[in-house]
């Protein structure tokens, strides 16, 4: 079935699935829906809608903000019942399968599975950020041990000092106590 382009009279019936439910970087307290193991890594509404199409079921994508993540601004809805009741596909016969099915067929587009090669000039600007990653690590490093470095100078100057007055205090006490006035 094709990826439904009019809005029908009973797709408010429909299921919501957010790219939220699907998501492997979100937590179960965040939204997520499936388990670890199937759900796959930012999804997008899109790559959805070619799941249910390759998963033959009718669908529409909406403009709406997602409660928990209000950047989270589209979202799919998918008929699983006809108008009559009867299911569209038996084998996804309620909220959860679908969702199970929808993560697996979106890790298996083709997009996923073979992801195209970087072109030469992709290669060079990540061979570029690469190296300025590496120097500013080593400046970073260097002024970390720097740092370090000055405070071990600041604890064995505050000791030195700590010990000098604490030996002219216990010089002073030595000639005995000091008389009030």
């Amino acid at each position: 079935m094709p990826v439904q382009r009019s809005v029908p009279s009973d797709m408010k019936r429909w299921t919501v699935v957010w790219p939220t439910y699907l998501n492997k970087k979100k937590t179960v307290a965040q939204g997520r829906k499936v388990g670890q193991a199937v759900a796959v890594a930012d999804p997008h509404p899109k790559e959805i809608m070619l799941a249910c199409a390759a998963l033959g079921l009718n669908c529409a994508l909406e403009r709406k903000s997602y409660s928990r993540d209000f950047l989270d601004m589209l979202r799919v809805r998918v008929q699983l019942r006809t108008p009559a009741g009867a299911l569209v596909r038996p084998d996804v016969p309620n909220r959860r399968a679908l969702l199970v099915r929808l993560a697996k067929a979106v890790a298996a587009l083709e997009h996923r599975v073979n992801p195209p090669a970087p072109s030469p000039q992709q290669l060079a600007a990540m061979q570029e950020q690469a190296k300025l990653q590496a120097a500013h690590d080593a400046q970073l490093a260097k002024a970390l041990a720097a740092k370090e470095k000055e405070k071990k100078a600041a604890a064995a100057a505050a000791a030195a000092t700590t010990a000098a007055s604490s030996s002219s205090s216990s010089s002073s006490s030595a000639s005995g106590p000091r008389k009030k006035k």
